[in-house]
């Protein structure tokens, strides 16, 4: 064997040598990070304050601020029923609807593992008109408050649920969406609640005031796989190729004569 056979020999040896070892390194590495997220519906409930500027959310009435409490929940989130969750004031000023530079993160729910963070990239804006929103109360007007900016609110005047009363009441809802962090699912959510013996003539003139509007709120969200189809993952592939390269060889080593 000549001096340039033996080094040509002795590097199939080495390269031999070195693929079983990258190519069970490729094989253990981990996955997506995002195959961890928790997927479902959950709901919360707490008390909000709304100004022209504001969303801040409390755990109760007189409670502390950016919490909510999960008060139902899917099979996914049912380990979480009853806790108290994380989530973020808006100030629809910057965060503003169909677009704007929103809180990150949103919402946050510290007892999933890993943690799990809703970014909010989207406040939808509110659909009803306007004109209503000036009128003298009755029931059955509805009203998106034109302000700076959008309002993501529905507003809607309802008979006062309150037994003889004979008044007047509001329904209000709100939808937000967003995607999770850390993962390419995601997710849709919408606030909403009745505000017993104001009309939405009221709480405008009260968002407008120093104290702002509040009541409590409930909202449900929904987080899901996106349906975007991701990307292969490269580590996958390369686990294949490497595996494939090196039957290869073993199939080549069998087949010549030694």
């Amino acid at each position: 064997m000549s001096e340039v056979e033996g080094k040509y020999s002795m590097s199939r040896l080495r390269l031999k040598a070195v693929i079983p070892v990258i190519t069970l390194g490729l094989c253990l590495l981990p996955g997506r990070a995002s195959a961890a997220a928790i997927t479902g519906t959950f709901g919360i409930d707490g008390y909000i304050v709304v100004t022209d500027t504001t969303m801040t959310f409390f755990l109760n009435q007189g409670g502390p601020a950016n919490e909510a409490t999960i008060f139902s929940a899917s099979t996914n989130y049912m380990p979480f029923l009853g806790d108290v969750i994380g989530i973020q004031p808006l100030d629809i000023s910057t965060e503003t609807v169909g677009g704007g530079t929103y809180s990150v993160p949103f919402i946050t729910i510290p007892m999933a593992v890993p943690v799990e963070q809703l970014n909010i990239t989207n406040i939808a804006a509110g659909v009803d008109p306007s004109t209503d929103c000036t009128l003298a109360p009755a029931v059955g007007q509805t009203c998106t408050p034109n302000i700076p900016g959008g309002s993501p609110f529905n507003l809607a005047n309802i008979t006062d649920s309150t037994p003889g009363q004979g008044g007047i009441s509001t329904n209000f809802d709100a939808s937000f969406g967003g995607t999770v962090a850390g993962s390419t699912d995601v997710w849709s959510g919408t606030f909403s609640g009745t505000v017993d013996g104001e009309s939405f003539q009221q709480l405008i003139a009260q968002a407008g005031s120093a104290g702002g509007a509040a009541t409590t709120y409930s909202g449900t969200f929904e987080v899901t796989v996106s349906a975007a189809t991701p990307e292969p993952s490269t580590l996958p592939l390369m686990c294949g190729g490497g595996l494939f390269l090196l039957a290869g060889f073993f199939i080549r080593k069998r087949s010549l004569p030694e």
